[in-house]
């Protein structure tokens, strides 16, 4: 089961010199203890999903109780933040735009980690596919051969050439791990949602060069394409949307030029993810030929 997402944060900046802002010596000049009840509120809001907290008649209760403070001082001091521009307030739901801006680092931080991350489990499954498909293959190799010593020892000279054809490798048009990534999640949605596999290596080759001579090229436009099918819910490569000539679909799989029928679909990258490394443990490797 995936990790669930972290939205929140452990801890908030506190500037030394926050005691002295205009607005902080506001609010602490008209509560004694507004100081203190704002800091354990903006830490409050730290520990909440998207550093936001809706408040209603028994939150307010039970945050007093924790603040150990009356509620009615808990709103007044609340609100007179909100007053000031300490805190903001959109239909009871709290926030705080200074502490949302000092932590969105944080989670941009976080997020960048996360897709690096993810890319690179990408990228080692994708290797470790395809050296299964080399083993697979010498596998097979082996056994033809041992057949044909016993049939004819001409045919043994030929094959080496048959070998070199079999192990071929996926040549791809643009080399950076970035595509390599796209076209693996493309593989498994493939596999997913149309239970479609590419039977040779010969085949995936021939969809990739079809997607580089639909993309112009341009491996910006070749990710789009991908993207552009996965979100639709297509089973193959179309143009572009604002590229499209004449409802014209480019389809390098089996099936249809025309996309009567296909169901749109929603692509959720983590889940793609989860199912390939789930499919890899248990022998079942999307894309093996």
């Amino acid at each position: 089961m995936a990790r669930p997402k972290k939205e929140n944060a452990e801890y908030f900046s506190h500037d030394s010199s926050m005691r002295n802002d205009p607005k902080i010596k506001a609010l602490r000049r008209r509560f004694s203890i507004g100081y203190s009840v704002y800091n354990m509120f903006l830490e409050y809001l730290t520990d909440c999903s998207f550093f936001e907290f809706e408040m209603n008649d028994l939150q307010y209760e039970i945050l007093a109780g924790d603040f150990d403070i009356e509620t009615e001082t808990l709103i007044q001091i609340l609100d007179y933040c909100v007053k000031i521009g300490l805190l903001q307030n959109q239909g009871n739901v709290f926030f705080s735009n200074g502490l949302k801006k000092r932590l969105q680092s944080v989670l941009d931080k976080r997020n960048n980690a996360k897709d690096k991350f993810l890319n690179k489990k990408i990228l080692e499954i994708a290797s470790f596919q395809s050296k299964t498909d080399v083993s697979v293959t010498e596998t097979t190799q082996s056994k033809v051969k041992e057949s044909k010593v016993k049939e004819s020892k001409v045919l043994l000279r030929k094959e080496p050439k048959a070998a070199i054809v079999d192990v071929l490798k996926i040549e791809y048009p643009f080399f950076t791990e970035n595509f390599k990534t796209q076209w693996q999640l493309w593989k498994v949605y493939k596999s997913k949602e149309f239970n479609f596999k590419y039977k040779s290596i010969q085949s995936e080759q021939a969809s990739l060069t079809e997607l580089s001579n639909l993309s112009k090229k341009s491996e910006k436009i070749a990710i789009e394409i991908i993207n552009q099918s996965m979100a639709k819910g297509w089973k193959g490569f179309f143009e572009l949307k604002n590229n499209t000539q004449n409802g014209k679909q480019f389809n390098n799989s089996a099936g249809t030029n025309s996309n009567t029928g296909y169901k749109p679909a929603t692509v959720d990258r983590e889940k793609l993810i989860q199912e390939l490394t789930d499919d890899v443990a248990n022998g079942n490797i999307p894309g093996q030929y």
